[in-house]
């Protein structure tokens, strides 16, 4: 698995915007629904007003695919996606391959749990279900539109694990929603001195 980054010209979102991109990122790579490990990372935006996010100028689109992906997905570059009335255009693709970290955090995790204790106790149950011993910290309930309505997770952060660990729930993720941004971890800031 790796992470493809294209740079992104647009200057806001629908606040909903996840649904959207999924649905014009299957238009664009008619493939990406055959691959169930595919992922799209959210978007870096400001927080929403009037259902509008603003896109900062630096903003990147990154995708989490298998390597053997990489060559088709370059049809993006230089294209432009439709979201509603909000256009992205992209720019040229650069390829991140994942990196080990002790300490690793997704934006949004759902599990279909309704409150955080139930949440933890699912989510402690997918890592053991990958084999992976960590500490979890949750953030905030948030809620996320899907194609299927309302979603309610999480954010979280995993720590204290080993490399070969971090890299697995990397490659895997946890839970449902990849396409949406669910479940994707990314190296975080070191976490010390927590029981």
């Amino acid at each position: 698995m790796v992470d493809l980054i294209y740079a992104v010209r647009g200057e806001a979102v629908p606040a909903d915007y996840h649904a959207l991109l999924d649905a014009a990122l299957r238009a664009a790579l008619p493939w990406l629904e055959e691959e169930p490990l595919a992922g799209v990372h959210g978007l870096r935006t400001s927080p929403a007003r009037d259902q509008i996010a603003l896109l900062p100028r630096r903003a990147r689109l990154t995708l989490r695919l298998p390597e053997k992906c990489v060559v088709d997905a370059r049809v993006l570059e230089n294209r432009t996606l439709c979201l509603r009335d909000a256009t992205l255009g992209l720019s040229a693709m650069r390829v991140k391959p994942l990196v080990a970290a002790d300490t690793i955090y997704a934006d949004m995790v759902t599990l279909g749990a309704s409150d955080e204790v139930e949440f933890s106790d699912l989510l402690q149950q997918a890592l053991y279900a990958l084999d992976v011993r960590a500490w979890h910290i949750c953030g905030r309930q948030r809620a996320l539109l899907t194609h299927d309505g309302p979603a309610i997770g999480y954010p979280v952060v995993l720590h204290d694990l080993k490399p070969a660990a971090s890299l697995h729930v990397q490659r895997l993720g946890i839970g449902p929603g990849r396409r949406l941004g669910c479940g994707l971890f990314v190296p975080h800031k070191t976490i010390t001195g927590l029981d």
